[in-house]
């Protein structure tokens, strides 16, 4: 939330509850003054606005994640860096398919 870049939706439990939370008690407005980062998201997952795009989220990014674990189920190389390079490289590979079956 105080980092710099785009804009997140993080979720503080499970979905099912967070939903819950939201049709049990929706929360309206700005969050209270004097709330901390994870009471503010709290805040914001009970919104209509901030419940609907943490279901757009899980739709978009979800999915590919998943896909992501199938391909690379594990590591070959050790290291933190040989391991980014192969997720990299299986995300590369995982998006060039996509934009080739889209196109073709």
């Amino acid at each position: 939330m105080n980092a710099p870049g785009p804009d997140r939706i993080i979720a503080l439990g499970k979905g099912r509850e967070q939903h819950a939370q939201a049709v049990r008690s929706p929360a309206s407005g700005p969050p209270p003054a004097g709330a901390n980062a994870r009471e503010v998201m709290a805040h914001r997952l009970r919104t209509p606005e901030g419940s609907a795009a943490y279901k757009r989220r899980g739709a978009t990014v979800e999915p590919s994640i998943g896909t992501l674990k199938t391909i690379l189920s594990r590591f070959s190389r050790r290291g933190l860096d040989a391991a980014r390079s192969e997720l990299n490289l299986a995300a590369a590979a995982y998006n060039i398919r996509k934009i080739h079956t889209a196109t073709g």
